[in-house]
């Protein structure tokens, strides 16, 4: 698959542009070039993705995190589509007055104008096909494991709430509570969308 330098590469100016706002870029540079290279040093660096990441909804973050769970990092398009909807192409005066970043139509759109996935084309056992794709190297910075368990997403205890006594000698683990089962099953009911496995002699529909 591409890279993200490769895929920003090929993006038209209105994606360039909604990438760069829904990553709180304020002045974008005019040229493409300059463009493509802070949107892919922004994208790539831990820090920032992992903000934007926090600001992903579950079920955006669930479809990522489907994508993820697969080797290649992508998903037929026909299939992504079914799974999180359709994306709506826009020219650059729709993307500024519709913003398709902060008011998406579908889960994939969200993520497509954010720059955390991408269409691509690919030569198949049944011809041309077109795929949604992370990028390999945007892959590898982000924080998968983060959900919305994080401490940092949980509201603060009341006041009068009582305080809870633990015996810290009779801890012997400790980690912190995720949503890993909800990632894994999402991965999995995607699975079986797509393949449709037998199931005591029956086939899930």
């Amino acid at each position: 698959m591409r890279t993200l330098i490769q895929t920003l590469q090929a993006a038209d100016e209105a994606l360039l542009y909604a990438i760069a706002a829904s990553w709180g870029i304020k002045h974008p540079p005019v040229q493409h070039d300059p463009l493509v290279e802070l949107l892919n040093d922004t994208l790539l660096d831990p820090q920032a993705a992992t903000r934007i990441w926090d600001t992903l909804a579950d079920d955006q973050r669930q479809a990522l995190q489907t994508l993820l769970a697969s080797n290649s990092g992508r998903m037929a398009k026909v299939m992504f589509t079914h799974l999180y909807g359709d994306v709506r192409r826009m020219g650059r005066g729709q993307v500024e007055r519709e913003q398709p970043y902060k008011n998406p139509s579908s889960v994939a759109e969200a993520l497509f104008y954010k720059g955390f996935i991408a269409e691509a084309f690919d030569i198949t056992n049944t011809g041309s096909q077109s795929f949604f794709y992370i990028p390999e190297d945007l892959r590898l910075v982000l924080p998968k494991h983060r959900n919305a368990y994080d401490e940092r997403n949980l509201p603060p205890a009341p006041p009068s709430a009582p305080a809870l006594q633990i015996d810290a000698s009779a801890i012997t683990e400790q980690r912190r509570a995720d949503s890993s089962i909800v990632d894994d099953l999402t991965a999995l009911l995607a699975y079986t969308r797509i393949h449709r496995p037998p199931l005591e002699g029956r086939t899930l529909t």
